[in-house]
This record gives C-alpha cells, sequence and structure tokens, in this order.
C-alpha cells in the first residue's frame, strides 16, 4: 500500500467578518470527517477588499 498527499483548494466569497470565519470553519469541519487537514486560508485581495478566501486542505490517498 502507498500513501499520496493531494491537495484540495476550495474558494468562499468573502459576505462580512463574521460570516466569512462562520464560513471557512464550516467548510474545515466537513472536511476534516473525512480526514482532510488543513493546510492554509489565503485571502483574495482586491483595490483592497477582501474578494473572498481560498481554502487549502490535505488529503492523503492510499493505493
Amino acid at each position: 500500500m502507498k500513501e499520496y498527499k493531494d491537495y484540495r483548494t476550495i474558494y468562499i466569497s468573502a459576505q462580512g467578518e463574521k460570516t466569512d470565519a462562520e464560513e471557512i470553519a464550516r467548510v474545515i469541519n466537513i472536511w476534516a470527517e473525512d480526514g482532510a487537514v488543513l493546510h492554509s486560508v489565503v485571502p483574495r485581495i482586491y483595490e483592497g477588499s477582501t474578494e473572498g478566501y481560498y481554502i487549502i486542505l490535505e488529503t492523503t490517498e492510499v493505493e
């Protein structure tokens, strides 16, 4: 058996600071139930405003 690391990128549009934090946590928790691990959260900035967030998750695939 061999394990392979894979990465998933999910984009979430910005709604507001509190809503964004709740949505990011919700998405991370859903993926964590399947074994994914948070790698990073990267904001998407345009002209000084946050438009959304890229959530990068690490998963492990077994062959």
